[in-house]
């Protein structure tokens, strides 16, 4: 606003203003989201070490990249052997949230580290409260949805392990 031919008020314009806005989101959105230097791909053995968590992923989704049920992910899981550990197990929804790569867009992860990665729903251990017949899944499309679903339904499946 101009009075007396002097301006006065904020010395940013509206544009400006929004630009500024942006810019802090994308900051605070680049902080939450795991760097690749902190993502240790070795893909002779088919997995990913995320040194800020601590945890090993298996790169490729799990059953050949075809649906289970809950409880077959499950099972999967806690049956597979890979990179000479047999100590998998389906990850906890907080865990698999940690993947998420919010630069990316469908889907929500590093490509370079999770190649296969579908757009899609991947199951977590955490089961929903509210309804027994429920868990909460990981949706890698968009933003990354978490949800739940009834367990019967089919969704993907990458396992985790906790390192030493």
């Amino acid at each position: 606003m101009t009075i007396n031919g002097r301006t006065r008020g904020l010395p940013l314009r509206l544009g400006q203003f929004s630009g500024l806005v942006l810019g802090v989101l994308l900051a605070l959105v680049m902080l939450q989201t795991p760097a690749f230097g902190e993502l240790q791909v070795d893909a002779a053995q088919g997995v990913v070490s995320d040194s800020s968590t601590g945890l090993m992923w298996q790169r490729y989704t799990g059953n050949d990249g075809k649906g289970l049920t809950w409880d077959e992910a499950v099972s999967y899981c806690k049956a597979l052997t890979l990179a000479g550990y047999d100590d998998w197990r389906l990850p906890e929804s907080k865990e698999l949230e940690s993947i998420i790569h919010h630069l990316s867009y469908n889907p929500v992860v590093d490509t370079r580290a999770f190649p296969d990665t579908a757009s899609s729903g991947y199951w977590s251990a955490t089961p929903y409260d509210v309804n027994p017949d429920y868990a909460w899944r990981i949706d890698f499309y968009y933003v990354g949805y978490v949800n739940v679903s009834r367990k019967s339904n089919l969704y993907f499946v990458r396992a985790v392990r906790t390192q030493p």
